[in-house]
C-alpha cells in the first residue's frame, strides 16, 4: 500500500509544481507567498476547477482537446481531467503538453 501512495505522489508532482504555480499567478503569490503546502491545497480545492496550470508538464485544455474519449466522458469538468491524468493518463503514455 505504501508503494501505491508513493507512486501517486510522484504522479502528482508532474502535475503540480508550487514554484511554477506561484510564479504564474500573482494573486496566489500575494495570498500565500511561497508556502508550497498552501499553494498545493489551493490548486486541489480551486485551481483544478478554475483550469489553472500548475506545471509545465500538464495543460488541462491540451489534455481535454487531445483525447475525445475523455472529452466524451468528462465534458467541461476540468478536475476530472487532472484526476484521470494522475491516475491513468501518465501510465497510459498520454501527453498533456
Amino acid at each position: 500500500m505504501a508503494g501505491t501512495a508513493g507512486n501517486g505522489r510522484k504522479r502528482c508532482v508532474k502535475t503540480v509544481d508550487s514554484g511554477y504555480y506561484h510564479d504564474h499567478y500573482g494573486d496566489l503569490a500575494n495570498a500565500f507567498g511561497s508556502d508550497s503546502v498552501a499553494l498545493f491545497e489551493h490548486f486541489v480545492k480551486y485551481g483544478m476547477d478554475e483550469g489553472r496550470q500548475a506545471s509545465t508538464g500538464f495543460n488541462v485544455y491540451t489534455y481535454m482537446n487531445r483525447y475525445r474519449d475523455l472529452n466524451a466522458a468528462y465534458g467541461s469538468d476540468l478536475k476530472m481531467y487532472y484526476q484521470h491524468y494522475i491516475k491513468y493518463g501518465i501510465s497510459e503514455g498520454r501527453s498533456a503538453q
